[in-house]
């Protein structure tokens, strides 16, 4: 069994279990997650709406951003690997809708998105690159079903924060599966797959994502405020979040092809 389809069936079997879904609504609905609120920052503060556009999620989950978009007025498709996430997602959208801001869910994978080239004027992608074992493979698909001067956004667990203990948790797999992802690396190949950077800036601060499945209730607790203490007092400028950043967000922008024909000469 690959790589890959071990991160799937985890998240069939565990992560979106019966058990767990309910207790995880409420937060994903809600938004809650400090991963979601980033994306949502780096839209806002570039002043992207998405009322009117086409949205893309891949790595939806249970949906609660792309019912966000929805009643915000964008048309928004979701895709994810795991069958039992949009199951329970498909059950959250509301029925009786206005025309146009329905949610349409597919199950997909992100290295194999199946839809045109340029369909999508915002694609979203979540916590979700680092369980693909493809990252690059992933940024290329992304790229290419967004429309040339659209955009996408992305966010990762950054690697460097979990030095040391959360690195040694990762080798001895007691962590969700997943590949490890530094502001240095994911930044080489974002320039690589030929996106233009246009936002980037981390949350989670001191809080290593890969320890999340490990540590007590109380000591995430304790990070949580750590976290936002230091979010208040961060700097966009400083190099300093690079680091200390749990969570990477990044707000890209694809160039026409003659754009970037012309930036790769």
């Amino acid at each position: 069994m690959s790589r890959a389809d071990k991160s799937r069936g985890y998240y069939d079997r565990v992560h979106y279990s019966p058990e767990k879904v309910p207790d995880s609504i409420p937060g994903k609905v809600a938004l809650s997650d400090p991963w979601y609120q980033l994306i949502l920052e780096l839209l806002a503060r570039n002043r992207i709406e998405v009322r009117g556009r086409r949205v893309l999620e891949v790595g939806c989950g249970l949906g609660g951003l792309c019912l966000r978009f929805a009643a915000e007025g964008a048309a928004v498709t979701g895709v994810d690997f795991s069958r039992s996430a949009l199951r329970s997602a498909s059950r959250l959208v509301p029925k009786n809708e206005p025309e146009g801001q329905g949610v349409r869910y597919a199950v997909a994978n992100a290295k194999r998105l199946p839809f045109a080239d340029q369909s999508f004027d915002v694609v979203i992608c979540a916590e979700t690159l680092e369980h693909t074992f493809a990252v690059e493979a992933c940024l290329r698909e992304l790229r290419r079903v967004c429309a040339d001067g659209g955009f996408v956004v992305i966010t990762v667990p950054n690697s460097i924060a979990a030095l040391p203990l959360g690195l040694l948790v990762h080798a001895l797999r007691l962590d969700q599966p997943q590949v490890l992802l530094s502001y240095f690396k994911l930044r080489r190949l974002i320039k690589r797959v030929g996106f233009r950077s246009v936002d980037e800036f981390g949350t989670n601060f001191f809080r290593d994502m890969i320890l999340n499945d490990v540590l007590p209730e109380s000591w995430r607790r304790l990070a949580r405020k750590l976290s936002e203490r230091a979010g208040r007092r961060m700097r966009r400028s400083s190099y300093l979040w690079r680091v200390t950043a749990g969570t990477l967000g990044f707000l890209l922008q694809k160039g026409t092809m003659s754009r970037h024909r012309h930036q790769s000469s």
